[in-house]
């Protein structure tokens, strides 16, 4: 790897740690303070829509209470069910008519109070605000809940589950109180069936909850296919999980969206409906991931959970992310782009020093570094300054080398040129001596033919 990408990758690395530290921990910190913050706002909701469902099932039971009391209605409700076998005397029709304009004027004040019904101690409704289930049995008008609520409003105030009307088309739920006679004896039980419309437009208010906060209401069920929606009451050992009321994101959700207990989504309601009243980040119905706070009303048997979905909870962080993620981008191009201008700045003596030496290398003895290089007064200005002193002693190491070289070519030739004439001597003293020698055998031979020419 090049210097030049080294120097980089090194600034990038020491630069962007320290940011994306601060940034992870800003983040952390933002994410943390964000989920408290609106699951405390949750919090306050679910509480609010609790003190909201308990004040309007708190009203109908004030107004039960009032209304059994009633002079009217402890005075003429006995002679009513007394008079039951002289159904068309005029006594029992003036009774009837003071009943039903008290019946009327309750109708009229309170809207959501549909029908009013008296009935006798054996469940047969002997005054009704619907003319047709007069003389009927409680059980017949109301198979699914009307004994539970005759049964038990002999004992005191009770409300009934809250069911789907499909003829009427409306949830409603029945509230019974007994009837005591001005003697104080028991007379029967009086039954509102009321409109709870109202009450599941105050749950499902989202003002405060963003644009994916909503409100549910559950109860649990039984998973029995013969029972239709709309006649499943609660059931300890349901193994499922009703809907109530209508969802930000399913308007059919009442009485039709259900969830098994132990699936994988849903948990809120599940741990609602389970008694683990708490809050945190889990799956919902709709498989997404949501902060939520969740409680179960032992007296209605719901459970209850407030939520919004976490991709909204996190949007602010998610928008500085955003711009997180602009100026990290920023930061990186800031550190190349400075990077390479240092090491451009760096790394430009260095490439000096090493063309100088290249070149010094293949013979250019004259070459020298800048006057920039050598007068700087870090690491590279010293190691341009040893180079430069290294170059001049090698310089004049060669130039003592060359002159050792000529004085020693100069001594050799003269020594040659002496050597020379020595054996030019020497040759032409061989000549001389091979001359002689010449002579010398011719002599004798002379000489050697002289003598026998003598003898």
């Amino acid at each position: 790897m090049k210097i030049r990408t080294q120097l980089i990758v090194t600034y990038i690395v020491i630069a962007l740690l320290p940011v994306l530290l601060v940034s992870w921990t800003a983040y952390s910190k933002a994410r943390s303070a964000l989920v408290k913050e609106q699951q405390n706002s949750l919090e306050s909701t679910t509480e609010l829509k609790i003190d909201s469902i308990q004040s309007y099932f708190s009203f109908f039971s004030k107004e039960i209470t009032i209304t059994k009391e009633r002079f009217t209605i402890r005075q003429y409700f006995p002679i009513l069910v007394g008079s039951e076998n002289k159904i068309n005397t005029s006594e029992q029709k003036r009774v009837a008519e003071v009943i039903d304009m008290e019946a009327k004027s309750i109708l009229s004040t309170i809207k959501e109070i549909k029908d009013l019904f008296l009935i006798d101690s054996n469940g047969k409704i002997v005054y009704s605000s619907k003319k047709e289930t007069e003389q009927k049995n409680i059980r017949v008008v109301f198979p699914v809940r009307g004994l539970d609520a005759f049964l038990k409003g002999k004992e005191g105030v009770f409300l009934s589950d809250i069911l789907y009307d499909k003829n009427l088309n409306e949830r409603n739920f029945l509230e019974s109180a007994p009837i005591y006679d001005l003697s104080g004896n028991f007379a029967g039980v009086l039954i509102f069936q009321i409109d709870a419309e109202s009450l599941f437009s105050v749950v499902q208010e989202t003002i405060g909850m963003g644009n994916t906060g909503e409100t549910l209401i559950a109860r649990q069920v039984s998973e029995d296919p013969l029972i239709p929606n709309n006649e499943k009451t609660y059931d300890p050992q349901g193994k499922m999980i009703m809907f109530l009321n209508p969802l930000r994101f399913d308007q059919n959700a009442s009485f039709n969206r259900f969830i098994r207990i132990g699936d994988k989504t849903g948990l809120p309601i599940q741990n609602a409906i389970q008694k683990k009243d708490g809050g945190g980040i889990n799956i919902d119905y709709r498989g997404k991931e949501v902060l939520s706070v969740w409680k179960y009303l032992p007296e209605y048997h719901w459970s209850l959970v407030t939520k919004i979905d976490m991709s909204e909870v996190l949007s602010p962080v998610y928008e500085w992310l955003k711009t997180a993620v602009m100026v990290f981008f920023a930061i990186i191009l800031f550190i190349i782009l400075f990077s390479i201008l240092l090491a451009h700045i760096l790394l430009s003596p260095i490439k000096e020093i090493m063309s100088v030496v290249k070149e010094f290398r293949e013979g250019n003895k004259a070459i020298r570094l800048s006057r920039k290089i050598i007068s700087s007064k870090n690491e590279i200005g010293e190691f341009g300054r040893i180079l430069e002193s290294y170059a001049d002693e090698v310089l004049c190491s060669e130039e003592n080398t060359k002159k050792q070289i000529e004085e020693k070519t100069q001594k050799l030739a003269k020594q040659e040129e002496e050597m020379k004439t020595k054996l030019e001597n020497v040759e032409r003293a061989n000549k001389l001596m091979v001359g002689r020698e010449l002579e010398m055998v011719k002599l004798k031979k002379e000489i050697a033919e002289y003598k026998n020419s003598k003898q």
